[in-house]
């Protein structure tokens, strides 16, 4: 499934930040992170950006790989170090949108080289994907007793 994130503008003034589905809903637990985490603490919507940035990636890894993570949590069923691995990978890469100017045809056999992400830039999303994680396992956790 594909998100994408929305910045908008309260009749107050304030800017807002949501990670929307394909019919562009906003998803509930990413919304109710980003008001509770960021945007009660005073973060800026240019942080709360980034950090959905970081679960967009998250979520469209467990898209592509039939996770479904709440369920997942509420069972305990974690995620395992293979799956943590390419949720790095993910962080580490971004798809760039193919442009149609100067079009030339590829060798045959050649693979265009996948662009790389800064190390500061995969770091900040590797630690908002933990810390939704962490908050998401408590979330969903709260009131089971192990």
């Amino acid at each position: 499934m594909k998100f994408r994130t929305e910045t908008y503008k309260m009749e107050s003034g304030e800017r807002r930040c949501l990670l929307v589905d394909a019919l562009g809903m906003p998803v509930f637990f990413p919304t109710l992170y980003i008001t509770t985490r960021l945007r009660n603490a005073g973060k800026s919507v240019a942080t709360a950006e980034q950090c959905l940035s970081g679960i967009k990636i998250l979520l469209e890894f467990c898209g592509n790989e039939n996770i479904n993570l709440d369920e997942r949590i509420r069972t305990g069923i974690f995620l395992n170090s293979c799956e943590i691995d390419a949720i790095r990978d993910s962080c580490q890469t971004r798809r760039q949108a193919a442009k149609i100017v100067n079009v030339r045809p590829l060798k045959r056999g050649y693979v265009p080289p996948i662009p790389k992400v800064k190390t500061a830039t995969t770091y900040l999303y590797i630690t908002h994907i933990a810390n939704y994680l962490e908050w998401l396992c408590r979330y969903h956790l709260q009131d089971q007793r192990f």
